[in-house]
Order: C-alpha cells, then sequence, then structure tokens
C-alpha cells in the first residue's frame, strides 16, 4: 500500500496565481479610488467657484454691476487689471486652484485669442484702443474685434463664460482625455465642461494661459 507525500504550503503557480487575482482586485480599487477623487476633487472646485459667484453677485448688488468685475465701477479694465484676473487662486476644501476670468466677453475662439494676444501676452505693450466703451481686441494676424466689459454684456446677453478653474495647470496633463474645467458662467451657475469639447474649456485656452503663467 503506498502513501501518498503530504504537501506543505502552496505550490509556484498557486502562488502566482493568488498574486495575479490579488493584483487584479488592487487595479479595480485603484481605479475606482482616482475616480473617487477626481470627482470629489471637481466638486470642491465647482463650490469654490460658486461660492466667488455669490460672494460678487451680491456685491454687484450693492455697486449696480451686472457681473463679476475686478475694476472700479465707472472705469474700463486695463491690461494690468485684466492680467490680475487672468492668473488668480481660489481655495477649494484642502488646496489653492489658478483661476482664470474675463473682464471683457468673448462669444467664441476667434475673439478669446484677440482678447488674449491685446490684453494677457506678456510680449504685447501696444496702447490700448477703444471704440466708446468696448476694446478693439487684435489677434497676432491683426484681425479686430469690439470686445464689451462683462457687466455691460451681462445686461443684454445670454449667459456666457467668465471665468474657469484648471484641474491641472501643467500642459501635458491639460490635453488628456477626461480632464475639463468648472466653468463659471456670467448668471452665477457653475457647468462642468471636459477639455477639447465645449469653448471655453479648450486646447487653445489651455495652451494660452499655461504659456502666460509660464511667463509670470
Amino acid at each position: 500500500m503506498f502513501r501518498t507525500k503530504k504537501r506543505d504550503g502552496f505550490s509556484l503557480i498557486e502562488l502566482l496565481v493568488v498574486i495575479a487575482i490579488i493584483s487584479i482586485l488592487m487595479a479595480m480599487y485603484m481605479s475606482t479610488l482616482a475616480k473617487v477623487r477626481g470627482r470629489a476633487k471637481q466638486i470642491a472646485a465647482a463650490e469654490g467657484l460658486r461660492q466667488k459667484a455669490l460672494g460678487e453677485m451680491a456685491d454687484n448688488v450693492n455697486t449696480g454691476r451686472m457681473a463679476p468685475v475686478s475694476s472700479p465701477v465707472g472705469e474700463l479694465p486695463e491690461r494690468p487689471a485684466c492680467r490680475a484676473a487672468y492668473r488668480q487662486t481660489i481655495q477649494t476644501g484642502w488646496e489653492e486652484r489658478v483661476l482664470t476670468e474675463l473682464l471683457y466677453a468673448v462669444e467664441d475662439e476667434a475673439q478669446f485669442r484677440a482678447y488674449w494676444h491685446t490684453l494677457i501676452n506678456p510680449d504685447n505693450t501696444d496702447d490700448l484702443e477703444f471704440e466708446g466703451t468696448r476694446l478693439i481686441a487684435k489677434d497676432e494676424d491683426d484681425n479686430t474685434y469690439l470686445l464689451q466689459t462683462v457687466d455691460a454684456a451681462a445686461a443684454t446677453s445670454a449667459p456666457f463664460p467668465v471665468a474657469w478653474d484648471f484641474l491641472s495647470t501643467a500642459m501635458n496633463e491639460m490635453t488628456i482625455d477626461g480632464l475639463g474645467a468648472n466653468v463659471l458662467y456670467s448668471d452665477g451657475h457653475v457647468k462642468y465642461i471636459p477639455y477639447q469639447r465645449m469653448y471655453p474649456s479648450c486646447q487653445t485656452v489651455a495652451k494660452l494661459s499655461h504659456q502666460f503663467m509660464e511667463a509670470l
């Protein structure tokens, strides 16, 4: 009569199978955890923008403004005010976030490029030109657009973007699918928009914003 030899412990194959199962479970857990953390940051950033909007809307009631503007009442925002508003930080929960605010209203990407080149581009020192209360904005190719101040545009236009926060300030992270920005509109509501889908959360905005922040 033969006796089977009693085996102690696991075989190498069994050990590898166990390790593989643990690795798969860890990968699933880490992916879920990353999504939860990303969502938490998005909610915190949106709430920071919303609180900023509520505070500025309350201030607008007292000053007669229709929307957030960082210049004194009755004065047009000049280049220093626009550059300061374009690169701010707000506290959202446990961290600071970069906030960009427009002081002139733009309707599309072409007007945004003219806004950026005229008011934000660190290399542009040309004198500002106005037609009444509207800014004569020119892009790099000298195409001209007339831009109203945000408060003047808010009195006559449908809600439009006036500010947004960046989930990332590094260009190699900004252009990855799945990232986006919380956008503050002139009526005070906040909307999350993925990058490269809709204005102003587009690749051009991300690129020019990064270029400006790198020049500071």
